[in-house]
């Protein structure tokens, strides 16, 4: 064997050092390759943590590094062309809008929802409107003042709905959030966000009163004529349907279990002017 070492030694040192190096390269990968196959027929469980865990790790990467990944496609080619000369002569502000709404759409979960020019269009107004990020209280009730709700408690209720972090402003991510609820979202996050809405003083139930200030305002946003007698039919109808116990307050558990048994959202239902009113302002 020292007889082979040295001749080796030799033979790399005057010409055949590639082909040695190869031969090293490769003896070595056979025996990785060997303990690895020993570990998987040992430890197979731990092998499919592992491969999950990598796996996970390129989506996760592909999702960051590639903003795009979180929008829906472009209606034509036209407007994938369009798109494609923006990202070229947008320069560094578009960047950062791309940047800013990509992680808005992941924070809000709304993957493959909306295209990106949409999203782009709506940004822009956003931050042209507010001059900011994040939507504060005295903003969110001068807009939906100007849509002819006056009452601030509902006001104040419904910027709570939407204030999902509950950190005292609604950022474009929650925007986002309340968009495809009332665009579309599952019954379970609509009747989330209707609740919260109608739960005017923040105790977890809603009691007569709270609901008439809730269908007023809604009726107002719309422009439709409120009517007292009307508001209080609509309530008494909610209140015999939701309000399981008889003690005058519904509970958010009421209100899950009777919408999943009536058509609150359809078409002449109960919310459908709550759901109406919520696509005007949006």
């Amino acid at each position: 064997t020292a007889q082979h070492s040295t001749l080796r030694r030799a033979w790399c040192a005057t010409g055949g050092h590639q082909s040695c190096v190869f031969s090293v390269v490769m003896s070595r990968a056979d025996g990785w390759a060997s303990k690895i196959s020993g570990f998987v027929s040992r430890h197979p469980i731990a092998t499919a943590i592992g491969v999950a865990c990598v796996a996970g790790g390129v989506w996760l990467a592909s999702e960051v590094l590639v903003p795009d990944n979180v929008f829906k496609p472009e209606d034509t080619v036209e407007d994938e062309e369009e798109e494609a000369k923006l990202d070229a002569q947008g320069g560094q502000e578009h960047a950062k809008a791309v940047d800013a709404v990509a992680a808005a759409v992941r924070k809000a979960g709304v993957y493959n929802r909306f295209t990106r020019s949409e999203l782009l269009g709506l940004y822009s107004d956003w931050v042209q409107e507010f001059k900011s990020s994040q939507l504060t209280l005295v903003q969110f009730t001068k807009v939906f003042h100007t849509m002819g709700v006056q009452d601030d408690r509902v006001i104040r209720s419904m910027f709570e709905a939407w204030d999902r972090d509950r950190d005292g402003s609604v950022d474009f991510s929650e925007l986002l959030n309340a968009i495809a609820i009332t665009g579309g979202g599952s019954l379970e996050d609509k009747l989330t966000l209707c609740f919260r809405a109608f739960d005017l003083n923040g105790d977890g139930s809603v009691a007569p009163a709270e609901l008439a200030h809730f269908f007023k305002a809604t009726r107002a946003a719309l422009g439709k004529k409120v009517v007292a007698s009307d508001i209080d039919r609509r309530v008494a109808q909610v209140f015999t349907i939701c309000d399981a116990n008889g003690d005058g307050y519904i509970t958010e558990e009421e209100f899950r279990s009777a919408a999943m048994r009536n058509s609150f959202f359809k078409p002449g239902g109960l919310f459908t002017d709550f759901e109406e009113a919520m696509k005007r302002f949006l």
